[in-house]
């Protein structure tokens, strides 16, 4: 695709497209056009997918589906408008709100959430802060695996102190309320202040750790969740999480050749389930669409979702589930979109193989924007998934390997590669995340402080020259 950034948009670059492309013939992602006169693409248009292949502008032809699963309804979510921003000038709340709109589990209509639009800056006591250490107040007592263990490995200096009034950052971890209202009524919770919720999207339920943002209101504190898509992410102040692989790889790190032969270019295995949650489509798309070619395997089981709960098979996996392994492990790409939400255990999967993640433009990395995925990661856009074999076929050999490289150490030092005693293979590592994760927080605190200071200079400086007496 023309150079592979972070993003990857069309056949042809930017500055070939003519001003005189009919709307209906282009997609804007990202403030940019994707050109789809070139090409295989698929619009959604008035309840269905319009996919396509064109040979050269204007010169176009359908593109056939295999019918394995049938289509199925979607509901936006992550598309404007997601949420709309206001200011009541009646209230004495001085941080912008905005409407989320949120899936929940089986829901047939969206959900609406008020969330302040915090910032570090904004939703923070910086009186309780200073830029060389973070202190750290935990909702737990006793020992505190984490924590401990990132006191003693984080680059940061840590400090854990047993007074929630004086902790600059207060550390929400699940196990200890079973409600939401022990939550608010706890006494370091203060509307969420200086509060960090750590693996928000099952804090109340761990059995639906990947299911869509919580509809839990968090006030106004941080969230660390697997699920934050790009759209309900605020930058510089949540954090995205990786969901935890199921698969573990049975070969140690020390034994995995990053850039050893594979037989397939692309492969994606799951399951696709007529939800309405848009991610759904992203799976589907891939297993009507991708072309049948000895270098890409997709296998997909169908689900129908009853009316009255419960799911049906209609649709079986071709291969047995022994043949999971053998595919991600000799794949160079692997396809990870979201399901139930945007986050995909087969992320951290494929990372694990030294394979390179392809991800759609909704998904947030983890630890982003201070950790760069950039190098890693190959972003698609949801028209162009049916043309990643193409594209991916088209990208150097050099850069396969430079990617492979960026991802493998991602994983080591962001997600974690370990072997629990008596498991047979490795997953990833928490520690290891949690560790970064107070690295990136400490980051953030110092910005803040520092900034805080020289606007406060700043502004004194305009009170002085203007006289003006503060008050």
């Amino acid at each position: 695709a023309g150079g592979i950034g972070s993003v990857i948009l069309s056949t042809h670059s930017i500055s070939n497209i003519k001003k005189t492309i009919n709307p209906t013939e282009r997609i804007k992602l990202n403030s940019r056009i994707d050109d789809l006169r070139i090409g295989k693409s698929c619009e959604w248009v008035r309840g269905r997918w319009r996919c396509r292949e064109c040979s050269s502008p204007g010169k176009c032809k359908k593109l056939k589906r295999r019918g394995d699963c049938r289509p199925f309804r979607r509901q936006e979510w992550d598309e404007p408008p997601r949420f709309s921003s206001h200011f009541d000038p009646a209230s004495n709340i001085e941080i912008s709100l905005r409407d989320m709109t949120k899936f929940g589990v089986g829901k047939v209509s969206k959900v609406y959430v008020e969330q302040p639009m915090c910032s570090v800056s904004t939703c923070f006591d910086l009186s309780r802060c200073n830029d060389t250490v973070l202190t750290i107040y935990t909702n737990s007592t006793g020992p505190h695996d984490l924590l401990d263990y990132v006191i003693q490995h984080s680059n940061a200096k840590i400090v854990r102190i047993d007074r929630h009034q004086d902790a600059c950052l207060v550390l929400v971890t699940k196990g200890i309320y079973q409600f939401a209202h022990e939550l608010y009524s706890s006494l370091h919770w203060n509307d969420g202040r200086n509060n960090l919720v750590w693996d928000s999207s099952c804090f109340f339920d761990g059995s639906l750790c990947d299911a869509p943002f919580s509809t839990f209101s968090y006030g106004h504190a941080a969230l660390a969740s697997g699920t934050l898509s790009r759209a309900h992410l605020r930058s510089g102040y949540d954090l995205v999480l990786p969901l935890p692989r199921v698969w573990a790889r049975p070969v140690p790190p020390q034994h995995v050749n990053i850039h050893r032969p594979r037989k397939w270019l692309l492969s994606f295995r799951g399951s696709i389930q007529d939800s309405l949650h848009p991610y759904y489509q992203h799976r589907w798309l891939a297993a009507e669409y991708w072309e049948d070619a000895n270098d890409v395997v997709v296998d997909v089981q169908c689900k129908h979702r009853k009316l009255l709960g419960g799911k049906a098979t209609y649709k079986p996996y071709r291969m047995d589930a022994s043949s999971y392994d053998d595919m991600i492990w000799n794949s160079t790409f692997g396809f990870s979109p979201g399901g139930s939400s945007v986050g995909s255990y087969r992320f951290g999967e494929v990372l694990s193989t030294a394979g390179i993640p392809v991800v759609t433009q909704d998904f947030a990395p983890p630890l982003s924007p201070e950790v760069d995925w950039s190098k890693c990661i190959v972003i698609v856009s949801e028209a162009r998934i049916v043309d990643l074999p193409r594209i991916l076929r088209n990208i150097p050999q050099e850069e396969i390997r430079m990617r492979q490289q960026a991802c493998w150490q991602l994983l080591q030092h962001v997600i974690g590669d370990h072997q629990k005693q008596g498991d047979n293979g490795w997953r990833h590592d928490a520690r290891i995340t949690f560790a970064k994760a107070m690295d990136v927080w400490a980051i953030r605190i110092s910005n803040a402080i520092k900034q805080a200071e020289q606007l406060e200079a700043l502004n004194n400086d305009i009170l002085i020259k203007y006289n003006v007496t503060k008050t």
